[in-house]
C-alpha cells in the first residue's frame, strides 16, 4: 500500500497487507473490507491474536461529544508497548528514539505518525496520535480466521466481521 493524497492504495498485488484502520469520529474498516460506524468512550480491541493484542482508548474530543482514539496498546512478546500523546513507552518506560524496543520490535516516527514494527508476526501499527490509526497484517493463512476485534476476523468474508461485537467481548473499559 502507498498513501497517495491521505488515502491508502494498492500498489502490487503480491505480498499484499490487509489493512484495517479507524478515523475520525470512529469510522472503521476491517481487514475484510466492511465499514462501519462506532462511537463510544472506552478502551476497545481492534485485534485480538494468540500472540498479540491491540486496544485503542477513545476519549471524547471537541465540543460537540465526538470521540477519537487517546492512545494505543499493544501487547505482545509478554510486553506493553503503550502509544500516547506525550510519550511511548514499553513496560512503563518512556522511550523516544526511533530503532529497536525489543529485539523483534522497532518504532518509527514519519511526519506525524508514529509506527511499530512487529517483525516476526509481519504486524505493523501506525497512528497519527490523533485520529487515526492503521492495521497492517499479512494477508496469510497465518491470520485467516484467527483474529477478532473491531478489525473483524479476516476471512475474506465482510458479513461475519462484527460477530465478536455482539459477544461484548470488545470493549475492555466501559465508562
Amino acid at each position: 500500500y502507498a498513501c497517495v493524497h491521505r488515502s491508502w492504495h494498492e500498489v502490487r498485488e503480491e505480498n499484499c497487507k490487509a489493512v484495517c484502520w479507524a478515523s475520525g469520529d470512529p469510522h472503521y474498516h476491517t481487514f475484510d473490507g466492511a465499514d462501519y460506524e462506532f462511537m463510544g468512550a472506552c478502551s476497545y480491541t481492534m485485534v485480538r491474536h494468540a500472540n498479540f493484542h491491540i486496544e485503542t482508548e477513545n476519549v471524547p474530543c471537541g465540543t460537540t461529544g465526538v470521540t477519537c482514539t487517546k492512545s494505543v496498546t499493544v501487547e505482545a512478546y509478554g510486553k506493553t508497548f503503550h502509544l500516547a500523546h506525550a510519550a511511548i513507552m514499553v513496560n512503563n518506560a518512556t522511550r523516544e528514539e526511533d530503532g529497536y524496543l525489543h529485539p523483534r520490535v522497532s518504532l518509527a516516527h514519519a511526519g506525524m505518525f508514529v509506527t511499530l514494527h512487529f517483525e516476526e508476526y509481519k504486524l505493523s501499527v501506525a497512528w497519527d496520535q490523533g485520529s487515526r490509526i492503521y492495521i497492517f497484517l499479512d494477508a496469510n493463512e497465518q491470520y485467516h480466521g484467527k483474529v477478532a476485534g473491531l478489525c473483524g476476523n479476516m476471512n475474506g468474508n465482510t458479513m461475519d466481521d462484527l460477530n465478536d461485537v455482539t459477544t461484548g467481548n470488545i470493549a475492555t473499559n466501559y465508562q
